[in-house]
């Protein structure tokens, strides 16, 4: 008798244990990524790469401190412009991207003024200070989000 009702027991703790560690798992969810389609226009050569930090707020971009560093070739660009694509979680972002046409990962200057192009996301910048991330932000959400960025040239 005590043979038994140890294992029925042990059975109904392992039935309890099963169930916690399911309830456990199935409460546990994965990020959901979503493309992110890039157009890149306004390129003024094939040479080098783009170079994108992509920022979730307006401290780490004036800190240039980005969320996430991206580099893309340029060898599928079709005339000045150029597509990319990356997977997001849903969320707020901006990009500020640099075309590195030396590959030296940093942006050149001349006299004061970029030698290289750069630009932000669903924003043309005229200014001669840097923006601020209200400017370029937008939102990513459950579907295909579409961003566009002209490059700039000083």
């Amino acid at each position: 008798m005590n043979a038994n009702l140890r294992q029925v027991k042990q059975g109904l703790l392992l039935t309890i244990s099963t169930a916690i560690v399911f309830l456990g798992f199935s409460s546990f969810r994965v990020p959901q990524k979503t493309t992110v389609l890039i157009g890149i226009t306004n390129l003024r050569s094939e040479k080098g790469s783009i170079q994108m930090g992509i920022y979730k707020d307006d401290e780490s971009f004036q800190e240039e401190k980005e969320f996430m560093l991206k580099r893309f070739s340029k060898k599928n660009m079709k005339g000045n412009i150029l597509v990319v694509k990356m997977q997001l979680e849903p969320g707020e972002y901006g990009f500020a991207l640099l075309d590195d046409e030396n590959d030296n990962g940093k942006m050149d200057y001349g006299i004061m003024l970029p030698k290289e192009g750069f630009g932000f996301s669903n924003y043309y910048h005229k200014g001669m200070k840097r923006p601020h991330f209200e400017q370029f932000k937008f939102n990513v959400g459950q579907h295909t989000t579409r961003v566009k960025v002209k490059v700039k040239y000083m």
